[in-house]
């Protein structure tokens, strides 16, 4: 009660009644105790009468101690630490007092180096003051802090055995050693301790929460109950988060057994925030949101950290909108952001995706400058704004957040690494990895996850390859290192390798299985993919998700497996958009177009059109070559309002070579200068291939490369060879407007697919060609795939060319598609 105690120094002095020093040292007392901005300027009133009277204070070494409590308390420890060196004497009460200012304000190494000064100068510890350092070593944490902890650990056992029997010392210990990760040192101090109290299991109970073991809380707290020892707040807050991480049903169910303990003591609990805090989690989590938002509304106080719980809730349940909703409340009512709102809110405008989150994030990133420099140094926000920024396509932005960055960690890098994957940059994320290497900063599971997943964009073996042997050691059984890799060997066309890994794997996920099984379809092994589909419910008992099923279905597609697919398509219960297209893409390959029309209205009776669907159509309908078809296809497209330039010129090229196809060439020509008209352009083919250890890029009738030359003079002596086989050139692949003076054959022989093989052969010197890999960004065309066909055979060298929807194995003039593309 430190305000009655103030009041009766405010009688005191108005009776004249003179302080001593234990008045003194009580009113101080009280003054500590009442904390913040208050309790300091009354101790600064009371420090300042003291002086009044003289210096005969200064040698009262319990007063003192008091002082430098009152001041160490507030956040002033430099008036702290200038009462300490200011005394004439101090005991070992006056170094317990500072380093537990220090403790209080999160300055763990200062306890130590006093720690340090005590043992210099011969000042014995007490249990006070091993209370105190230990705890420091608990927060400085990592090795340094478990090391030092044992050191001090050591000395303790030396002085006597007389701390065994101290509660709170080994309540420390079990703290240091279970939030370093040693828990089962943690657990033998528990068991060796002859008395424990709900402290004690509560201590426990948190290291098994920091250490994500939630099971063994739950089991710990159902032996406080057998033994009879009565939970406190803190207990049922640690046994409440215990649930929310152990999650799913079991979780939830475990969850409301102790809600309802804690609701038998009555009302006692329904104000306490953390408490509260805790519930909130646990349902939100467990996805029972309406609990989640009762327990919120019913609450007498709500301040920013319950906000910030029920907003971790909504983002962790994919409803972002509502995140912004209870953002937009909290300003409303003025309840202040702290950096963790700001985390969850930019994390909110993130997953919306688009202009609009994007926009929304702007706006509240706008928010956080007019707040101050203070945000400006935390990683976790700054990260988050790094990949807000980067998933929408500002990379520019992203990349200036994370220069001006004062520091950065590793998860910094794997953000903006992840954000150049998003925005196809793979070549990015490969240097953003190299300069860790370079600065000497480790590569986490995630960096090396992002980096093979740059390389599978690459599609280039080689650089797979390294990376396997870089990482195969000390990553080996790291379930999402291995799929990484599962996923980059097959987009690579090195579908062995894949399985190999496949194979030797200890564990299988869903994530695993659906890269094998995308593997097998994108390289042409159709069944191998249905059978491992069917396996994966069957005999590893994972539930396919929805990008299981569109990877199922598309592997159907390439392979011509109609009757799989459909059986696939029927067992779904809860189809999305890209499941659905899946199947349009695999019955309008095999030309049952009225099935897949149908698919496509049944889709549209309660969702808005969506274009790829019809673009799958589309290329059914230019397979075909069924010009009228691919018309009304088309002219369907451009009726939809659709906002994205880049799907509709992709159409209007198909279009295009529709017409072509059949002969049509004023119409295809008609086509193009429309595209010219409407400001569509046509996506610019690039392919790239590596040689000697170097990726190389070709663009369409590029003539930037130094071997230009050489390279163009290799496509007409390859062309000549082709000939000779019977190969034509095939103009309905050409692309040319009306203002077009090239030749078909001139055209033709500038793709940039052409160009990257026939680099690899001036490369190559006077040595033979044995495998040759390309990487094309758009389908091949038919001209090239024949071209391709022909100098597999003749040259007898394996070529591999991974276009924008499968991989294609040229050899021996066979394509493992069997021209089903």
């Amino acid at each position: 009660m430190p305000m009655r105690t103030l009041h009766l120094g405010d009688k005191m002095k108005q009776e004249n009644i003179e302080f001593d020093t234990v008045s003194y040292v009580l009113v101080i007392s009280a003054c500590a105790q009442i904390g913040g901005h208050k309790g300091l300027e009354m101790g600064k009133y009371y420090h300042e009468q003291m002086k009044k009277y003289g210096t005969k204070w200064n040698d009262d070494i319990i007063l003192q101690n008091t002082l430098i409590d009152l001041y160490g308390r507030s956040g002033d420890t430099d008036t702290a630490e200038k009462i300490f060196h200011e005394m004439n004497k101090r005991n070992t009460s006056t170094y317990n007092v500072l380093m537990k200012c220090y403790n209080v304000n999160k300055m763990p190494m200062q306890t130590l180096h006093l720690a340090n000064k005590m043992e210099q100068e011969n000042i014995r510890f007490d249990i006070v003051s091993y209370v105190l350092i230990i705890s420091a070593c608990a927060q400085t944490g990592g090795h340094k802090g478990l090391e030092t902890g044992k050191y001090y650990h050591e000395q303790m056992k030396k002085d006597d055995t007389k701390w065994n029997d101290d509660i709170i010392l080994q309540n420390t210990l079990i703290d240091l050693y279970g939030r370093s990760g040693d828990t089962d040192t943690a657990e033998k101090i528990f068991h060796e301790m002859n008395k424990r109290n709900t402290s004690t299991y509560n201590v426990l109970m948190k290291c098994y929460n920091v250490n994500k073991m939630p099971i063994q809380t739950l089991h710990l707290a159902n032996k406080m109950e057998q033994e009879n020892i009565r939970f406190d707040i803190v207990s049922y807050v640690l046994v409440i988060s215990a649930c929310a991480q152990t999650g799913g049903h079991k979780g939830l169910e475990t969850g409301k057994y102790y809600h309802e303990q804690m609701q038998k003591y009555g009302g006692k609990w329904n104000d306490d925030i953390v408490v509260k805090g805790a519930l909130i989690d646990l349902y939100g989590r467990s996805g029972d949101i309406k609990m989640a938002e009762k327990i919120f509304h019913e609450m007498n106080k709500r301040g920013t950290t319950i906000c910030n719980v029920l907003m971790k809730c909504y983002n962790v349940n994919k409803m972002p909108m509502q995140t912004l909703h209870l953002a937009n409340k909290m300003e409303q009512e003025n309840i202040r952001f702290d950096v963790v709102s700001y985390v969850l809110i930019i994390s909110a405008c993130t997953q919306i995706g688009s202009h609009k989150g994007l926009e929304m994030g702007k706006y509240y990133h706008e928010q956080m400058k007019k707040d101050g420099a203070k945000w400006n140094d935390d990683i976790i926000l700054q990260n988050t704004l790094i990949d807000l920024y980067g998933r929408s396509g500002d990379t520019d932005t992203a990349e200036k957040i994370f220069h001006e960055m004062n520091k950065r960690n590793t998860s910094t890098y794997n953000v903006l690494m992840k954000c150049y994957n998003v925005n196809e940059m793979p070549m990015e994320t490969l240097h953003l990895a190299d300069k860790m290497k370079q600065q000497k900063l480790e590569l986490s599971a995630v960096s090396y996850t992002l980096a093979v997943n740059a390389c599978a964009q690459l599609g280039l073996t080689k650089l797979v390859k390294d990376l396997y042997e870089e990482t195969r050691a000390k990553y080996k059984n790291y379930l999402m290192v291995e799929s990484a890799f599962v996923d980059a060997f097959s987009k690579c066309g090195d579908i062995g390798m894949a399985k190999t890994i496949f194979r030797n794997m200890k564990e299988y996920d869903v994530v695993a299985v659906t890269a094998m099984i995308n593997g097998f379809g994108l390289n042409g092994h159709g069944l191998e993919a249905i059978d491992l589909f069917h396996k994966m419910t069957h005999e590893l008992g994972l539930v396919p998700d929805e990008q299981t099923y569109v990877c199922a279905i598309n592997s159907c597609s390439h392979s011509g497996l109609i009757s799989e697919a459909k059986t696939i398509f029927r067992s779904i219960d809860h189809k999305n958009e890209q499941i659905y297209t899946a199947m349009v893409d695999t019955l309008a390959r095999m030309f049952l177009f009225d099935e897949a029309q149908y698919l496509i209205e049944q889709y549209e009776e309660k969702n808005k059109p969506y274009l790829p669907m019809y673009m799958a159509l589309l290329s059914g309908a230019r397979k075909d070559r069924n010009s009228s078809r691919a018309q009304d296809i088309y002219d369907r497209m451009r009726s939809l309002d659709v906002t994205d330039k880049n799907s509709l010129a992709a159409a209007a090229v198909l279009l295009a070579n529709t017409y072509a196809g059949q002969g049509y060439y004023n119409e295809s020509i008609q086509i193009k200068d429309e595209m010219i008209r409407d400001g569509l352009k046509k996506v610019m083919g690039l392919s790239w291939t590596t040689v000697n250890g170097l990726v190389h890029y070709f663009k369409a009738h590029d003539r930037r490369h130094p071997r230009s030359d050489e390279i163009y003079k290799k496509v007409d002596e390859l062309a000549e060879e082709a000939k000779k086989d019977g190969y034509e050139y095939d103009r309905r692949w050409v692309m040319r407007g009306s203002d077009s003076r090239e030749s078909d054959e001139l055209l033709l022989c500038g793709h940039s697919e052409k160009l990257a093989i026939a680099f690899n052969f001036v490369a190559s010197l006077s040595r033979p060609v044995e495998r040759i890999q390309v990487v094309k960004n758009l389908r091949v065309c038919g001209d090239c795939h024949e071209f391709t066909k022909r100098i597999s055979k003749l040259r007898k060298c394996e070529i591999i060319v991974r276009d924008r929807h499968r991989i294609h194995h040229f050899r021996g003039g066979n394509c493992s598609c069997s021209d089903y593309f």
